[in-house]
């Protein structure tokens, strides 16, 4: 039936609705088999089209126009007011608190959050900038409202590097002491008040003790009980777990973030897994070449007409400020189908931080 449709209509991208869109085996080898270069499945599939065709003739009625125009996003639906979902939590007994009520407490947030930028810029973190000078915005996370400070591909590592400059600069100037190479053991508690923490060191094997006025600590992770992941393999709920022996509240202990970027292992030393780089979608043009053969010539040699702006063709919406998950599943779309032809990557705005351990990666810069 695709092959028929496609033969009949010469179209390259099908898009399904009803309820033989929910027949996933055989979505999944219409989408892997072809003929179509993509596959879209109206989400809310189902075999009654009373909703949509309802609202198309409500609207056709009032306003004598036919509905047009692409479908801008599947998850939209119905709202419901706030004291009708409060009642339904009520009703099944889930604890729940209404945010609304934390407006001024979001507000100093925002507030306090430019002076972060202002300490960032100042321990000197590279943030864009727009040709007048000023700290430029851009989207972020997938939402289309440009309202975060950035580093081009590297906002994460430049922060990271930011973050160290300025701890080494106090090390170096007496107001703080490092000690590498400890595992906190216990927390010492004086009359219900953290003064201070015992630990190894793991070099000589000493058990130590420091004190002080406060005691933060600022660690956490699940080691290797997903066997690899992204924390370092020192990463480990010992802290947090002797803190809450002593008494201290814990929230949300199963809360785990799970990224679907990451790079497979690609040797036995390797500890920790490598995350996809921002440099994968950035704010340059991702884009391979159209034809097989043009894979092998350098970037520059390659004209414009000639090149798969994979990204924004994808989802013009966000172009290549798309998710970062989603940006990766396209990039390795286009390395299955070799069509960096086993090229590094080429750019033409920095993208240093793009992995290399990536054999063929489908990205080149604009």
């Amino acid at each position: 039936m695709a092959h028929h449709i496609h033969e009949v209509t010469g179209e390259k991208y099908l898009c399904m609705a009803g309820g033989v869109a929910l027949n996933c085996v055989a979505n999944g080898r219409v989408l892997r088999e072809g003929p179509f270069e993509d596959v879209w499945i109206q989400p809310a599939a189902g075999d009654a089209g009373a909703c949509l065709g309802a609202a198309a003739l409500a609207h056709l009625e009032l306003t004598g126009e036919r509905p047009g125009g692409p479908q801008r996003h599947a998850g939209f639906g119905p709202s419901y007011p706030a004291d009708e979902i409060a009642r339904l939590l009520e009703a099944a007994g889930v604890r729940h608190r209404d945010f609304r009520g934390r407006e001024a407490n979001t507000y100093r947030l925002a507030e306090l959050s430019v002076n972060i930028i202002d300490q960032c810029v100042a321990q000197g973190v590279p943030f864009a900038r727009d040709y007048g000078g000023y700290l430029a915005n851009r989207s972020f996370g997938g939402a289309q409202v440009s309202r975060t400070f950035y580093a081009r591909g590297q906002t994460g590592q430049q922060l990271l590097l930011g973050a160290y400059s300025a701890l080494s600069r106090q090390v170096k100037a007496g107001t703080v002491k490092l000690y590498e190479r400890r595992e906190m053991l216990d927390l010492v508690v004086v009359d219900g008040v953290a003064r201070g923490i015992t630990c190894r060191n793991m070099v000589t094997g000493e058990i130590e003790s420091y004190w002080g006025d406060a005691v933060i600590l600022a660690t956490g992770g699940y080691v290797n009980v997903f066997y690899l992941s992204t924390n370092a393999m020192g990463c480990s709920a010992t802290a947090v777990w002797k803190a809450a022996k002593k008494g201290a509240y814990m929230a949300n202990p199963c809360y785990t973030q799970i990224h679907p970027t990451c790079i497979p292992q690609h040797g036995e030393h390797q500890s920790k897994l490598t995350l996809m780089s921002e440099s994968l979608r950035n704010d340059g043009r991702c884009w391979v070449p159209k034809k097989a053969e043009d894979c092998e010539k350098p970037a520059g040699e390659i004209a414009d007409e000639d090149r798969d702006y994979y990204l924004e063709r994808k989802y013009p919406s966000f172009g290549n400020l798309a998710p970062r998950d989603i940006a990766s599943r396209a990039a390795k779309e286009q390395c299955d189908d070799d069509r960096n032809g086993g090229h590094e990557v080429h750019a033409a705005t920095p993208s240093s931080s793009f992995p290399s351990q990536v054999p063929r990666a489908a990205i080149r810069r604009a």
